[in-house]
């Protein structure tokens, strides 16, 4: 009798549960959901906000000024539209690269929840809804352009426009030009397609806006699609070569390797 075969089968059944259960949980537990209020606090003033001046001896300022000459860094102007997931990989790859003693490595001292709100400090810039709306026939969608959550700048737009490839064939409401939203609120365009011909339309949706006293203007984009686009055909994917080798999935994986292989032994029981 090997070792399997002198576990019960109760205690089989419950560790393919229990294998299961961490699967499907463990998603859900390690979402966090960032805070950019805070993260400009440490931005700005990361020792007193934290009360713990040894664990951060200077501030980001100290070396960037404002939050507009990281976001060029890392954007390439001052209201890049950057997304969490770039800040916080950027954020991540200076501090752990950098010395503790003048440089960013202090911030190594940070959890990660804070490196996390830091991160989404520094992609706090005017967003819209959307990247893309479709239209396979006519209607009329909305899309969204939301002003800074922690910077307290309100936003002008000056401008709402289609153009590009069939853009007479979309319509947009003017309900937000010229208009000024105050910092965490946003304002609603309504975009009408109308089918005129088969000809398949794909032109940009473009916002132009200045926030607070900035003379500096950004756009934010929308691609829109209306009618049916040309098919292309799907890409060639080449044959694995040998020796190439799947992490499995990680933990996750793993976790589902567990659960099959006990549930397994469990049938093989059985029919034993």
């Amino acid at each position: 009798m090997n070792l399997f075969e002198r576990i019960p089968t109760r205690w089989l059944l419950i560790g393919a549960a229990l294998a299961c259960l961490a699967l499907w949980a463990a998603p859900s537990s390690a979402q966090t959901t960032p805070d950019p209020v805070r993260g400009k606090q440490l931005f700005d003033d990361a020792p007193n906000v934290l009360g713990v001046p040894s664990a951060v001896q200077q501030n980001c300022t100290n070396c960037h000024g404002s939050v507009q000459n990281r976001r060029i860094k890392i954007g390439g102007s001052a209201f890049a539209d950057i997304s969490f997931d770039i800040a916080l990989a950027k954020l991540l790859a200076q501090i752990n690269s950098q010395p503790v003693v003048d440089g960013m490595g202090q911030y190594r001292d940070l959890d990660f929840t804070d490196k996390e709100n830091i991160a989404a400090y520094i992609a706090d810039t005017p967003k819209v809804s959307t990247s893309a709306l479709t239209f396979l026939s006519g209607g009329t969608q909305s899309v969204k352009l939301s002003s800074a959550i922690a910077t307290p700048d309100s936003l002008k737009i000056n401008s709402v426009i289609i153009a590009g490839t069939g853009a007479a064939k979309f319509s947009v409401s003017s309900a937000c030009t010229g208009v000024t939203i105050p910092s965490n609120a946003a304002c609603t365009v309504s975009v009408t397609y109308t089918a005129t011909d088969s000809t398949f339309a794909n032109p940009t949706l473009t916002f132009t806006a200045h926030q607070g006293t900035s003379t500096t203007a950004l756009t934010r984009t929308v691609e829109l699609q209306g009618g049916t686009p040309p098919v292309t055909p799907p890409p060639v994917t080449p044959p694995p070569t040998a020796g190439s080798s799947d992490s499995g999935g990680g933990a996750l994986g793993w976790a589902w390797l567990a659960g099959l292989a006990l549930a397994t032994l469990v049938l093989a029981r059985r029919r034993a």
